[in-house]
């Protein structure tokens, strides 16, 4: 028995380093098994690379964080969808991804989607924009330019809208990417606006210089204007004046009319001008010509008895020579007259007279002849070819018709 404690007591003692060396190698290939040295996890977010991570703690932390990040802030009324998968591999030359660099990339590989409000055009969307006031500062400059200034002496009831059927409609699930901050959206209608533009697409949104086709604008207003009243003419008779003389006694004024229209445009053109009310607020003057009725033996009778003896010439109408109405005209020329060259026109140039109303200086007329009666019931007249210029009963006048009085 006492032989044996030594040998126990050595046996022990041999035991203890091993004990120790393979503790420290199990904690060893622990730690090995834990920090995996160059092995890491490869984040993706809806097919996207995100970054890269030590552990997969690491990376759950980070998008839990992130989701706290987008409620604060977006709010709640944000909606996202996130599909996350984490690919363990060695990193070889790879770097870790920064929590900050992650949770950037995070938000650009989702569609996260907001209450917006759409402006439509005949059921077409325009734009997307973060709320109704926004909206409606949109519509009111796209109107703007075809705004016409109220004056209350000229134009008043102005009134401008859309041909189209245009309304602003809340979405409660919009791209965040299509929605435009106010400057963004004013500056659609206002290009000169400076806008500082995003890198994303807004396919929702049109380019600028397409936006004038979305929308037709009809102004409407009520115009007072006034126009000019021209001013008619009186002939007056003034026997001391002789037969063919004329004097304007007073040269007449212009009036005046109020006219209130209605005008119509549609962008900025005029396609109507009605008038609505008119009224003469100051009348015109008439301008006023005395005209001679006095007959002397320088009248038509007196002038034409001065030709007695001319002889007939075919289209005449000089004292070289007359046909029947190239003699009449040519004496009524003579007074200031203007008469039609042939003699079916001279039938029409004044009042018909009957033969029992004739009166010296009237134009007698039958198909294919005319003379001018000179009383007693004669007429004078270039008769035909191989005869001249006399005086012959009206029984003589074959075919008589009617008499014209042109004085």
């Amino acid at each position: 028995m006492i032989k044996l404690q030594p040998i126990k007591k050595k046996q022990t003692i041999l035991r203890s380093p091993y004990l120790f060396i393979l503790a420290s190698l199990v904690c060893l290939v622990g730690s090995l098994f834990y920090f995996q040295p160059g092995v890491g996890y490869e984040i993706i977010s809806n097919g996207e690379h995100v970054g890269y991570v030590k552990t997969k703690a690491q990376a759950e932390q980070t998008v839990e964080s992130f989701n706290r990040q987008i409620r604060d802030e977006k709010g709640e009324a944000a909606t996202y969808d996130l599909s996350v998968a984490y690919q363990k591999g060695k990193m070889d030359k790879k770097e870790f991804t920064s929590t900050d660099v992650m949770k950037q990339n995070f938000e650009q590989s989702l569609d996260i989607r907001m209450p917006a409000y759409i402006i439509k055009s005949d059921s077409k969307a325009v734009m997307a924009v973060k709320d109704e006031e926004t909206a409606q500062k949109v519509l009111n400059a796209v109107k703007q330019p075809y705004v016409v200034k109220s004056d209350s002496s000229k134009i008043s009831n102005v009134r401008v809208n859309f041909i189209q059927d245009v309304e602003i409609l809340k979405l409660e699930k919009v791209s965040e990417e299509n929605i435009l901050e106010s400057h963004e959206a004013l500056s659609k209608v206002n290009p000169s606006a400076a806008v500082s533009r995003s890198k994303l697409t807004r396919s929702l949104v049109p380019e600028t210089n397409t936006i004038a086709q979305l929308f037709d604008i009809k102004t409407s207003y009520e115009e007072k204007g006034t126009v000019a009243v021209a001013p008619g003419v009186q002939k007056v008779a003034d026997p001391t004046m002789k037969i063919g003389q004329t004097k304007v006694k007073t040269e007449g004024k212009s009036g005046v009319r109020e006219v209130n229209r209605l005008v119509t445009m549609v962008n900025g053109s005029v396609v109507e001008n009605k008038v609505l009310t008119q009224k003469v607020v100051e009348k015109p003057q008439d301008k006023i010509v005395l005209y001679g009725t006095k007959s002397t033996a320088s009248g038509v009778v007196g002038i034409a008895k001065q030709y007695l003896g001319t002889p007939y010439r075919w289209g005449g109408t000089t004292p070289k020579g007359f046909d029947c109405s190239g003699f009449t005209s040519y004496v009524y020329r003579q007074l200031g007259v203007s008469l039609p060259r042939t003699s079916y026109s001279q039938s029409k140039a004044g009042t018909r007279i009957s033969r029992a109303n004739l009166q010296p200086g009237d134009l007698v007329y039958g198909p294919g002849h005319v003379g001018i009666y000179v009383g007693g019931g004669s007429y004078i007249h270039a008769p035909q070819p191989g005869q001249s210029v006399k005086i012959s009963p009206m029984s003589q006048f074959r075919n008589f018709s009617h008499g014209v009085r042109v004085m």
